[in-house]
């Protein structure tokens, strides 16, 4: 397996605008889009498979859909799967904005353990959609002490593995 990869790497502060489409990120330490810089990405009904079927280790390894490192991320429609372990859905970085509405996260029990569908240093807003956790020590939505804002309205959580949180705002 190959790591540190990126479907799309975002370097400066240029728009990235996409409709419909799947990532599929198989390899260890990768990303689907890497907003590396202040850039912004917009995505439209867009799918993002973190890890394959065997998951854990093996696929997807600290890997993610999407790593925002300073810029603005919005998300339409579209689903998050995530296998591997230690992997986002979305691992929005300090400065980073991120704005979901309908988007839907699955953290799959192959996952092992320590899996999230949102990882936030940021600013975060979440309407609508299910998280849906099947991953032990997993996360729905986990924040640090640096993110700046969190609002959530109209999601669905679904816990379904032990040790689980739909949102852990840790001290």
């Amino acid at each position: 397996v190959g790591t540190q990869s990126n479907g799309i790497i975002n370097a400066g502060t240029d728009l990235v605008s996409l409709t419909t489409g799947t990532f599929n990120i198989y390899q260890n330490e990768s990303n689907g889009i890497n907003n590396a810089s202040t850039g912004t990405v917009k995505l439209s009904g867009i799918d993002f498979n973190v890890g394959n079927a065997t998951g854990g280790i093996s696929s997807g390894y600290k890997s993610n859909g999407v790593a925002n490192a300073g810029g603005v991320l919005s998300t339409s429609g579209g689903t998050f799967a995530i296998n591997g372990k230690n992997a986002n859905g979305i691992l929005n970085e300090t400065g980073g904005t991120v704005e979901t509405k309908y988007t839907d996260f699955t953290i799959n029990a192959v996952a092992g353990q320590d899996a999230n569908a949102i990882s936030t240093d940021g600013s975060l807003d979440v309407y609508g959609g299910t998280i849906t956790i099947g991953a032990p020590q997993s996360n729905g939505i986990i924040t640090s002490s640096s993110a700046t804002a969190v609002n959530i309205e109209g999601t669905d959580f679904v816990l379904n593995a032990n040790k689980t949180n739909g949102i852990n705002n840790p001290a």
